[in-house]
């Protein structure tokens, strides 16, 4: 189009999201009066299919959120994204053109249809040869520089697709002029009616990058094809396989990554072939690869692959091989994860996808449906507290609070572990909230953290997105599940050993890894501010979790890593509490970095009679405390155990989250 001036469209946010789901279906009852009826459905049910992780990231885009609208009018969206993008191509080819001959009413233009019975051919045909000028036109492309992993679009000449369209008929049966006009025909439709490519003017078409991957994934999955891409590729003859030739794409750069995950996708939900995804996932990881930076992302590539697909899905495919690669993975990506010789980023990259594929360690995952945290007992007695600058409390004192031994979480509480609280309907308890925490929670119709970005949502990463009153809340609503589990629990056993009057001592040795049942006298909840200090700077007031050494972004996720958002709980074991206090085999991790945490305690502007002042009241809605930085920070002042942050309760974050303490209630 003349004089048509370009733009890029921006990805949409959860809010456009849902702003643009709104506006869509109600542009769709107006056209429509017979839509009016499920207009509230459709609206509410697409609102919550783009929550699933594996249509998220289409969502944010708005061309395929569009699709995705358009899809979901008159039937419900397909689960898998795979499924979504050909039911896309089916439609742009077809479906699309009905809609645009309305406006294009020309009698001398046949239907795509038309044309093809023409010859006796069917749309895989030409869908073929889409897929395979797909790969060929990003073969033809250069990998972008740095981290770009996509354009927004490649050329495909009219020429070649004139060319490659033209070979479909018999030519046999038809002289090459013959089958050439034809093709012509067939490009005429394509150009006018079909929104697969996109005219560029003079000689090109343009496809959609997503389409792209998706066709140039498609044409992976043709046998047929796979001769060609192996010889290219420089594979032997009997390497013609789907798992070694396309494992082969997947190296130092992620240009190739999206199309390798889509060719898997299409396997295993398209195809019905999951085991061919499997295999491409094994492959990915037991080749030997060409650095260390290859290694990272062909596993990074495996664990999407798994997940994609399904995990129980991958299990039933074989009743070894299925495990038995689920496992590989794994611990491949466990590997990599502890690998000094690897970045700070590169490792939480690996530690990021493992958390997607279950079978979380102790401490971080849950078990019987219930948060498994691992505990670090810190003994009772004296500590330094504090320092002389203003953001330290202004004073250094020796601290008496700690009365009593408590146990601290080894890690912060994790996406999977508050979701537990999300899925037995802890939001709707009033029981579990402050007064203050309902009021808030109710009035702005609070039913679950904060989403921000998919990254923040893994398994393995700190829940972030969540208030002080939600804080709160999961912490009472832990200890409720925990005072009441069943007397058949296995956390239960351990408890039984113990004898009734042996004592608070003898009791606090109930709470191991895993978690037994509370006493009447125990009790979950956020660490005071002494106690997220005493657990941090240790008796003698270390500067940072691990003691004086300033080399940050090899002990704690902070701006100087480069990950720029949460990782992994525990991806930096340096940075540990040290010199370890007996009992503990380990010290507490992420007490630096990776997330700010919330403590009960009301916040204070100094030190000054902090002991007689301080308060841990929960009720009202006055600031609390934070402490530990997180990954935002790159200033070594805001990551000292001793740096203090004061937040209003209802505050929110990227950068926001909290670990639980476990102690008797009388030591309050």
């Amino acid at each position: 189009m003349k004089n048509f001036e370009k733009a890029e469209l921006v990805e949409l946010d959860a809010p456009k999201i849902e702003r643009f789901i709104e506006r869509f279906y109600e542009e769709v009852a107006k056209r429509n009066p017979d839509f009016a009826g499920l207009k509230a459905d459709r609206i509410a049910k697409l609102k919550l299919a783009v929550q699933r992780e594996e249509l998220h990231e289409l969502a944010a885009n708005p061309f395929m959120l569009t699709v995705m609208a358009w899809l979901h009018r008159f039937e419900e969206l397909p689960r898998k994204r795979a499924s979504i993008l050909n039911r896309l191509v089916e439609m742009l080819l077809f479906k699309w053109e009905e809609v645009k001959q309305r406006d294009d009413p020309a009698p001398e233009v046949p239907k795509l249809s038309e044309l093809l019975k023409q010859h006796d051919l069917e749309v895989t045909s030409l869908r073929r040869v889409l897929c395979r000028l797909a790969y060929q036109a990003r073969q033809a492309v250069p990998p972008p520089s740095g981290e770009q992993r996509t354009q927004p679009a490649v050329r495909i000449s009219k020429t070649n697709l004139l060319s490659a369209v033209a070979e479909l008929p018999d030519a046999d049966k038809h002289a090459k002029d013959s089958r050439e006009q034809w093709a012509l025909q067939v490009i005429q439709v394509i150009d006018r009616r079909t929104g697969v490519l996109v005219p560029e003017g003079g000689d090109s078409f343009t496809m959609p990058y997503k389409l792209q991957e998706f066709l140039a994934g498609e044409h992976l999955t043709n046998r047929d094809e796979l001769e060609t891409v192996g010889k290219e590729l420089g594979l032997i003859l009997d390497k013609y396989n789907f798992d070694r030739v396309v494992a082969q794409l997947v190296g130092e750069n992620g240009y190739w990554e999206e199309v390798v995950k889509w060719a898997a996708a299409i396997q295993a939900h398209l195809k019905g072939n999951p085991s061919e995804a499997r295999n491409l996932a094994l492959e990915l990881c037991v080749a030997d690869p060409a650095s260390n930076t290859a290694q990272v992302r062909r596993a990074v590539v495996a664990g999407e692959i798994l997940w994609e697909v399904g995990l129980q899905e991958v299990k039933n495919t074989h009743r070894t091989h299925g495990p038995d690669c689920l496992k590989k993975v794994r611990e491949t990506l466990d590997n990599l994860t502890t690998q000094k010789s690897l970045a700070p980023k590169q490792r939480a990259a690996a530690a990021a996808t493992r958390g997607w594929l279950e079978d979380l360690p102790c401490g971080v995952g849950l078990k019987d449906r219930l948060p498994d945290l691992d505990w670090i007992e810190i003994p009772a007695g004296n500590f330094q507290m504090g320092g002389t600058e203003s953001w330290q409390g202004g004073r250094e004192f020796k601290c008496s609070l700690i009365k009593q031994s408590y146990k601290i979480s080894r890690y912060p509480v994790t996406v999977a572990q508050y979701q537990a609280f999300v899925e037995d309907k802890g939001y709707a308890e009033k029981r579990f909230w402050t007064q203050a925490g309902w009021e808030w929670r109710t009035s702005q119709n609070v039913m679950g953290p904060e989403d921000y970005d998919l990254v923040f949502q893994t398994p393995n990463h700190p829940r972030v997105g969540v208030s002080w009153f939600e804080a709160v809340a999961f912490c009472r609503w832990l200890t409720e599940r925990l005072r009441n589990l069943p007397e058949s629990s296995s956390r239960r056993e351990e408890a039984l050993t113990e004898k009734a009057d042996s004592g608070k001592a003898e009791k606090q040795k109930q709470i191991g890894a895993s978690l037994p049942r509370l006493l009447p006298d125990e009790e979950i909840c956020l660490p005071s501010e002494a106690e997220w200090e005493r657990a941090a700077r240790g008796e003698n007031g270390r500067p940072y979790s691990w003691g004086d050494a300033t080399n940050f972004a090899e002990r704690c996720n902070c701006a100087r890593t480069e990950i720029n958002h949460t990782s992994a709980v525990g991806l930096f074991p340096s940075g540990d509490t040290t010199p370890l206090e007996p009992p503990n085999k380990t010290g507490v991790a992420d007490m630096t970095g990776n997330v700010w945490e919330w403590c009960r305690t009301l916040y204070m502007p100094n030190y000054n009679n902090y002991e007689k002042k301080v308060s841990d009241e929960p009720e009202g809605e006055d600031t609390r405390v934070l402490r530990g930085g997180s990954w935002v920070d790159d200033n070594p002042r805001d990551l000292l155990a001793s740096f203090r942050n004061d937040v209003r309760p209802d505050g929110r974050g990227t950068d926001v989250g909290f670990r639980v303490v476990c102690a008797c209630v009388s030591a309050r």
